[in-house]
């Protein structure tokens, strides 16, 4: 899932770039973020049981091939698989495009020869 929801963020940063102020692209995005991983820990972490198919997955599982296996895995734990996914991205797009970013646009070229 990583690539396609890499792929997409990208796709949905050019629009918000385009569109929005630097601050504003940063906020929204800091702010999705922040209430994805909020509502995990409050909404679906305590709700697993309800939000898994376990049922359907080991019944896809027992009818297909066991090559089907990993994405039947994704499938059945999709809570994980969501938030795996969104940990990677918030690597890679919070700690480096959008700290870099932010960092670029407030530093001068001087000031940023001196602090990096």
């Amino acid at each position: 899932l990583n690539l396609p929801a890499s792929v997409g963020f990208t796709l949905l940063y050019s629009k918000m770039v385009n569109n929005m102020s630097n601050a504003n692209v940063f906020y929204t995005i800091l702010a999705s973020f922040t209430a994805f991983f909020g509502l995990f820990a409050a909404l679906v972490y305590p709700n697993l049981g309800v939000l898994h198919p376990v049922g359907t997955a080991t019944m896809l599982a027992a009818k297909l091939p066991s090559a089907f296996g990993p994405l039947i895995a994704m499938f059945k734990y999709w809570t994980f698989a969501a938030f795996y996914t969104a940990a990677q991205l918030w690597g890679s797009v919070v700690v480096s495009l959008l700290f870099w970013g932010f960092a670029n646009e407030i530093c001068s070229v001087s000031e940023a020869k001196r602090w990096y």
